[in-house]
């Protein structure tokens, strides 16, 4: 199960406010993704596909498709009976397939895009509905955005879950954007954002061990059982991102910098800085290696088990408290990703591109195990075409 599904959908929004003039254009935009985790952990390879249109009376269109395949084992958050350092995994083997279609009006100075999604899984269906304005000030030099979005998402219940019926999540997100030009070298984007989910937001395979020693008739016995996690069932989020774009001249070359500060009810706090160098080799090619930094504080409600934290596993998931995760994903982590990206524009309008990335993820609580933390290597290659 997936359910970053808007991470996914919002960028298609952009079109709507690109490129517009008095000529038709259109996009065809082609990229194949592999991310590999080392040590048999998850294999991802997907496959997107874009297509834009706008005419010259200012509508736009955008259709994209998405497949990807998931495969390999992931921690599902418990121990075996017998030996508390012995960690269960689960396979997984999943495929996705979604789609979106987006539809924009300019207006001279303004512009609204309206956008349709729908994502399937086996064990998960998401369907979303975003809006998106735009205006442009002062003689363009200043772009202020916002967008909306809902998303209705049903969680499927089969032989590998721990929920016996489809549940079901509801999400919105509220964003604003300032994009200001202060002179034809330099340009800042400003970017807040604020969202809730309603409903089942656990992880429907993922379960936390805990071990208990009782005595009977002088006799000491220990018994370790599992219980579905159980997240609450409300969550608020909120992001504020700050990016500067800056083209040196005399070097052929752009730098790209940016900070995103990210932070949920659940008291997971996170900070992404991230930096980006497009140098132009000779005029058809650019190289820009890049750098991300990312680190995050523990949801209140993580623990690797219950074991010790005078924590009562009631075995409900129905989001009301206590509330308990093992999911390594909500402890404190860092991760660092770097690589490198090389783009080749042969003519005009024509353009392809090739990216290598190397991600390693830590975990800075002494309780979970390094082994949970995954390093992975990304590689993508795509194609544009504009005309």
């Amino acid at each position: 199960m997936r359910t970053a599904t808007w991470s996914f959908c919002l960028p298609t929004l952009i079109f709507a406010f690109h490129g517009r003039g008095a000529a038709a254009e259109t996009d065809v935009r082609y990229r194949f993704q592999s991310y590999h985790e080392e040590d048999g952990r998850i294999d991802v390879e997907a496959q997107y596909f874009r297509f834009d249109h706008l005419a010259d009376t200012g509508f736009s269109i955008g259709i994209q498709y998405a497949h990807d395949a998931l495969a390999g084992a992931t921690p599902i958050g418990t121990y075996d009976a017998a030996n508390p350092n012995l960690w269960d995994y689960q396979q997984i083997d999943d495929e996705r397939d979604a789609i979106v279609v987006e539809a924009g009006q300019d207006f001279g100075d303004w512009s609204l895009a309206l956008e349709l999604s729908h994502s399937k899984e086996s064990d998960y269906i998401s369907d979303g509905l975003a809006m998106k304005g735009m205006v442009e000030l002062f003689e363009k030099n200043t772009v202020l955005t916002a967008g909306a979005s809902v998303n209705g998402d049903k969680i499927l219940s089969n032989g590998g879950t721990t929920i016996r019926n489809d549940r079901e999540k509801d999400s919105f997100d509220l964003s604003f954007g300032l994009t200001q030009i202060f002179d034809r070298h330099t340009f800042v984007d400003v970017n807040l954002g604020y969202g809730e989910s309603h409903g089942y937001l656990s992880d429907p395979y993922r379960r936390i061990s805990e071990t208990d020693t009782f005595t009977i008739a002088g006799i000491s016995f220990v018994d370790t059982i599992s219980h579905p996690e159980n997240r609450p069932s409300h969550q608020s989020r909120g992001l504020a991102r700050i990016g500067v774009t800056r083209y040196l001249e005399p070097l052929h070359a752009a730098v790209e910098g940016s900070y995103r500060f990210y932070a949920t009810s659940d008291s997971l706090e996170a900070h992404t800085f991230e930096l980006r160098w497009n140098q132009e080799i000779i005029d058809q090619v650019t190289l820009s290696p890049f750098f991300r930094y990312y680190r995050q504080t523990a949801a209140e409600f993580y623990h690797p088990s219950l074991t010790g934290t005078a924590i009562d596993g009631h075995g409900r998931n129905n989001g009301v408290g206590p509330h308990y995760s093992s999911d390594y994903r909500l402890a404190a982590l860092d991760s660092l990703s770097y690589g490198v990206q090389l783009r080749y524009e042969p003519v005009e309008g024509l353009s392809f591109d090739l990216q290598y990335e190397i991600y390693d993820m830590h975990g800075r609580d002494p309780r979970a195990p390094s082994s949970f933390f995954p390093d992975a290597t990304v590689v993508s290659a795509g194609a544009s075409w504009h005309f």
